[in-house]
């Protein structure tokens, strides 16, 4: 077989796979092999080796084990939302400490080198959904649905909120 040959077979076959089993590749995240800081844990480093296994979803993502305990933690990076403006950047990311909530955080992000750099992160809540986030100027804008304090938690959040946040004023 001819390397032509090859390269055609080798992609009808990832096209089968894909159509077939549901086993599509996807575009890497430009996140993907960064270490985060797990807010509120002593430095616990997690780095995102994994891809989310929500089926809707294929956010980069990377588990922890805390000290001591057997409970495991998971990282999960929306990087739909991820914002650069210059060589600083943002992104919402979820975190499980092993339980039922998820908290998230909205995580700072510097391009260092060739290298992106968790710096900080600034808490936005407990079991929210992103909507939208934006850096203009320094300051982050982040819109997301929260619960109402009446509202069981779970139930699909719904009070908008937006926040702004500058920048430089994330950090662990």
């Amino acid at each position: 077989m001819s390397i032509r040959n090859s390269r055609l077979a080798g992609l009808l076959l990832g096209v089968a796979s894909c159509l077939v089993l549901g086993a599509c590749v996807t575009t890497r995240s430009p996140l993907h092999g960064v270490t985060f800081i797990v807010p509120d844990s002593d430095g616990i480093a997690v780095t995102l080796d994994e891809v989310s296994p929500n089926p809707s979803n294929t956010y980069p993502m990377g588990r922890y084990q805390w000290p001591d305990s057997p409970a495991r933690g998971s990282v999960v990076a929306l990087d739909r939302y991820l914002v650069w403006e210059g060589d600083a950047g943002v992104v919402p990311i979820a975190v499980n400490r092993g339980g039922s909530g998820e908290f998230f955080y909205l995580a700072q992000l510097q391009r260092r080198g060739g290298d992106i750099v968790h710096v900080g992160s600034y808490p936005l809540g407990d079991r929210i959904a992103v909507e939208r986030v934006a850096v203009s100027r320094g300051v982050a804008t982040v819109e997301f649905r929260d619960h109402d304090v009446s509202q069981a938690m779970a139930e699909s959040p719904a009070v908008e909120r937006t926040i702004n946040i500058a920048i430089a004023d994330i950090e662990d």
